[in-house]
């Protein structure tokens, strides 16, 4: 599954060059976890492990795949989230699993582990499910105001994100998006999976999407294949939803994609689809 991203989001990448403008492991040890700065307290800055440190713990600060060596392998470590960081089956380590923070346990000793991502290719969009606008606002206050269409809002965004979009519904946050330069293609499937659940692909209408949980399980991440242009560059659709975690998709291990939305919160910013067919659902399927 993850090599089907890499690919298709390495041709992203090789076609963006040639494309400049179109207009003006083992499941059973190591359980993914996915930590949402999102849920925040308002006034706090984007950026990851803000959770407070155990008295009398020793701090670990790790990046997603490293490992921290532990003094003795026989006293039965504990990680209290394998999805942020597991303990090696042989019980030499603690590797760092997802971006997060966790506590390790065995004997007398207590580990309090931060997991940091090795990709910081954008922050994340205000994923306060409900938010006012006013909360919002303060949340992007220091990303440029770009436009207003109705209920939805956007912002020039930062680093490889071209423009972040939200959509209001009775005054409250429904959903959030993120269009991502293709620039930065190669390096997002990466983004994606030192933070997230994935939960598997779906076409629909010829076109590919590929679908990610956080680690509460209750918020969905969509990647669309179908690449927008805005201002002469492409940019790659990132839809953050929540997700009902009893629902009874999550038990079938089916999803919905919500096309509908990802093609109105393109269409209130003024973006159309590329004049381009980057990768086929048809080439996708060939790689599994």
């Amino acid at each position: 599954m993850k090599k089907n991203l890499y690919f298709f989001l390495c041709m992203i990448t090789l076609m963006s060059f040639s494309f400049v403008s179109c207009g003006d492991d083992d499941d059973d040890e190591k359980e993914q976890q996915y930590y949402n700065p999102g849920n925040k307290e308002d006034g706090e800055e984007f950026g990851f492990g803000n959770s407070t440190p155990e008295v009398n713990a020793v701090v670990v600060n790790l990046t997603v795949g490293d490992k921290f060596a532990l003094p003795d392998a026989t006293l039965g470590w504990i990680s209290e989230n394998t999805r942020v960081a597991f303990v090696s089956e042989d019980g030499n380590y603690i590797v760092g699993e997802h971006v997060g923070t966790t506590r390790v346990y065995g004997g007398t000793y207590k580990y309090t582990v931060i997991v940091n991502p090795k990709y910081t290719l954008y922050a994340d969009p205000c994923t306060k499910w409900g938010a006012t606008v006013d909360e919002v606002t303060h949340y992007m206050a220091a990303y440029k105001f770009y436009r207003q269409s109705g209920n939805y809002i956007y912002y020039y965004g930062k680093d490889a994100a071209g423009y972040y979009g939200y959509d209001f519904e009775t005054g409250r946050l429904k959903f959030s998006m993120v269009f991502v330069d293709t620039d930065y293609a190669e390096n997002l499937v990466d983004f994606l999976f030192e933070r997230y659940l994935y939960a598997g692909d779906i076409e629909n209408d010829g076109d590919v999407y590929f679908l990610f949980l956080n680690l509460s399980e209750d918020m969905l991440v969509t990647m669309s294949t179908s690449l927008v242009e805005a201002n002469g560059k492409n940019y790659i659709p990132v839809l953050y939803e929540y997700f009902e975690p009893e629902s009874e998709a999550k038990t079938r291990g089916g999803f919905a994609v919500n096309t509908e939305k990802i093609e109105e919160l393109c269409r209130q910013m003024g973006v159309k689809k590329a004049d381009m067919q980057v990768l086929t659902s048809e080439k996708l399927r060939s790689l599994k």
